[in-house]
């Protein structure tokens, strides 16, 4: 098959089971990122797509890793990867995150920081920073990241 065969024949699986095709994919690549680097070897990835149930050739597999492998390094990143997955938002969606950024974006700097967060998010309602386990900027500091 041609890469941008074996593509389809993962993103209709996927799309096939809906929210849980791509969450769960997800949940698996996470689940094998032992050391937390968000990035995956050859055989990390063909065991997570396995995982996930697509059952492809090694020939498959190579020509969906050698697509996501943009700089040839011989990993993979997750995040791109599932992004390459997911596709562009839709216009509905991408004007909604455009209007939630925008509300967010208090001094209209083009960036959220923890100064506007500051200004939209009433961390006084925060579980811990009721119990006084975290201060307010320890609240913004731990939703900004």
């Amino acid at each position: 098959m041609l890469t941008d065969q074996v593509l389809k024949k993962v993103l209709g699986e996927l799309k096939r089971r809906g929210a849980n095709g791509i969450r769960g994919l997800g949940v698996v690549f996470r689940r094998m990122d032992n050391n937390g680097d968000k990035r995956f070897d050859r055989e990390e990835f063909k065991q997570g797509l396995r995982e996930n149930g697509h059952n492809l050739s090694d020939d498959d597999f190579n020509r969906i890793f050698l697509h996501f492998d943009r700089n040839s390094d011989g990993v993979i990143n997750f995040d791109e990867f599932m992004r390459g997955v997911r596709g562009d938002l839709n216009p509905q969606r991408k004007a909604f995150v455009n209007m939630a950024y925008k509300k967010l974006d208090r001094t209209g700097d083009g960036f959220v920081d923890i100064r506007d967060m500051a200004k939209a998010y009433d961390v006084t309602q925060h579980p811990k920073f009721i119990s006084g386990e975290m201060t307010k900027n320890q609240v913004l500091e731990e939703f900004m990241a």
